[in-house]
C-alpha cells in the first residue's frame, strides 16, 4: 500500500513540475503546449543526476521538463559538478538549469561541428550515449 502511495506522489510532483514550468523546455525553450506532438517530445529530467545525489531524486526543485533532445544531450551531465553541499532553492535551481544550459549548447555545437546539422547531431548524439 505505501508503495502505491509513493507513486502517485511521485506522479503528482512531475505534474506539478510540468504546469510550473508551462510545458517548456527549462534548456532550450521549446515549447510543448503548442500542440500534442510537441508535448510528446517532452520529458521530466533530474537536474541533479539520480547517480550523483539520490537524496535529491524525488526533490521537487531537482525536477525539471527537458525536450527529448536536450535531454538525450544532457543524460549525465552534473550541473553542480559533483560538489553539491547545499539546500535546494530557487536560485540554486536557477543556476544550475543555467550550467546545465550551457553545457547542452556546448555538445550541441561540438555535434553540429562534424557536419548535417541536428539531424546528423541526433544520429552522432545517439551512438556516442549508446554504445
Amino acid at each position: 500500500m505505501a508503495s502505491a502511495s509513493l507513486d502517485t506522489e511521485r506522479v503528482r510532483g512531475w505534474f506539478e513540475t510540468y504546469l510550473e514550468h508551462k510545458c517548456t523546455c527549462q534548456y532550450c525553450g521549446f515549447d510543448g503546449s503548442r500542440s500534442l506532438q510537441d508535448w510528446f517530445q517532452l520529458q521530466g529530467d533530474h537536474l541533479i543526476p539520480r547517480n550523483v545525489a539520490a537524496e535529491y531524486a524525488e526533490d521537487n526543485l531537482n525536477r525539471v521538463i527537458s525536450c527529448f533532445y536536450c535531454n538525450l544531450v544532457k543524460r549525465n551531465f552534473d550541473p553542480a559538478l559533483g560538489e553539491f553541499k547545499q539546500v535546494l532553492n530557487r536560485e540554486v535551481q536557477r543556476q544550475l538549469i543555467e550550467r546545465a544550459r550551457i553545457e547542452i549548447e556546448r555538445r550541441k555545437q561540438e555535434s553540429w561541428s562534424y557536419g548535417g546539422g541536428p539531424e546528423a547531431s541526433y544520429r552522432f548524439m545517439m551512438k556516442r550515449f549508446h554504445k
